[in-house]
């Protein structure tokens, strides 16, 4: 599995060698920085609502990476065996794998502040099922609630900082 991930990885560096342009646009990327003022990270570290966007998105990888810790616990916990949080672990890469273009879809045309607001709290609402112990289904019912939350936000929160930008950064 490691080998095959590492060929998927240098696969993809391939293609983006050879599909993305070399060079940044003038006055975007890495040189905007150093081109006089209101540009560069001093600019981004001055804009007060980007930085609530980006303590607000720790706080949420926080809790939403407590399901690889909590996942596994709940499981054994429910008396069931490895193969299960394998099967919720796959369930949730099938459901992003099969559903997210076609939720995106619907999805893009919401307001960013909607969008966002309904996947994070369907991620929170599903890791929180993982606590009491509802049995297989409930850790079923957890896994696709927060995939979901993860499908509804993820690419609305993606997009975000670039959505909101001042055109100079």
């Amino acid at each position: 599995l490691f080998y095959a991930e590492a060929a998927a990885m240098l696969g993809y560096a391939a293609i983006v060698a050879v599909a993305l342009p070399r060079d940044p646009p003038a006055g975007t990327g890495a040189d905007a920085g150093a081109r006089g003022p209101g540009r560069g990270y001093l600019a981004v570290l001055a804009d007060r609502r980007y930085l609530l966007f980006l303590a607000a998105t720790f706080l949420n990888a926080l809790v939403y990476v407590q399901y690889l810790a909590i996942l596994p616990l709940s499981v054994r916990a429910d008396g069931l065996s490895v193969a299960v949080y394998g099967g919720l672990v796959a369930l949730n890469g099938l459901l992003v794998i099969t559903c997210e273009l076609p939720v995106t879809k619907v999805t893009q045309r919401w307001a960013a502040r909607s969008a966002a607001i309904a996947g994070l709290a369907l991620t929170g609402i599903g890791l929180s099922l993982y606590g009491p112990a509802f049995g297989m289904l409930g850790l079923v019912v957890a896994t696709v609630l927060w995939t979901f939350g993860e499908i509804v936000s993820g690419p609305t929160l993606s997009a975000y900082p670039a959505m909101a930008a001042p055109p100079a950064l």
